[in-house]
């Protein structure tokens, strides 16, 4: 399946790629927002999105490209397409008493045996949410926020000979207007907030 979702079709890098690179970020020491010894228990997902036959499929082929790599937020395991570098203004525009929003891309790429969950910050959650359960998929592009997930858990196939070792999920958010909001991804026993967006710099 090549990388699409809707209406806003950013993609996170299909096609040829590397092999054995990580998409980890190295500046994980210090953005934990977890004391030593603490190991937070990740928030139960609303879905999971695995290997097994019995979970929602993956995507992907040919590896992910350098470029899409530079373009993702990169937290350990995971990279999350086109959010280091998009900013609010690219957003969807929105006008007072909208209640259908249209969603963005953000393809989740994942190493190899990697397990991370991803959640919208609680705070955020009136006007955020995720979409990466196949099942709500609109040909439309157009979601509220009340019928989408704060929690999306991916298990990546263990397989390092799939996909060059990555597993691609398909998938992104909806976003309430033009407006900035964190991300809480939850790695190895700790929590890592970040703000999702380029032009954002909210503070853990």
């Amino acid at each position: 399946m090549a990388c699409a979702l809707t209406v806003a079709t950013l993609a996170a890098g299909c096609g040829s790629g590397e092999q054995g690179q990580s998409t980890g970020d190295d500046s994980l020491a210090g953005l934990a927002t977890t004391q030593a010894g603490e190991r937070p228990v990740p928030p139960r997902p609303d879905v999971v999105r695995g290997c097994a036959p019995h979970r929602t499929g993956v995507v992907g082929y040919g590896g992910v490209s350098e470029q899409a790599f530079r373009a993702s937020l990169r937290v350990g395991p995971i990279a999350l397409g086109l959010l280091r570098v998009l900013k609010r203004s690219q957003l969807p525009a929105s006008r007072a008493g909208q209640r259908h929003f249209y969603s963005t891309e953000s393809v989740a790429i994942v190493d190899a045996g990697a397990i991370v969950t991803v959640a919208v910050s609680p705070s955020d959650r009136d006007h955020v949410g995720l979409i990466y359960d196949e099942s709500k998929f609109r040909s439309d592009g157009l979601y509220r926020i009340a019928d989408l997930d704060d929690v999306v858990k991916f298990e990546a196939c263990a397989d390092p000979t799939f996909n060059h070792g990555y597993s691609q999920f398909d998938g992104g958010f909806v976003v309430a207007g033009r407006r900035c909001f964190s991300l809480d991804i939850y790695v190895e026993g700790h929590r890592y907030r970040r703000p999702a967006l380029a032009d954002c710099k909210r503070a853990p």
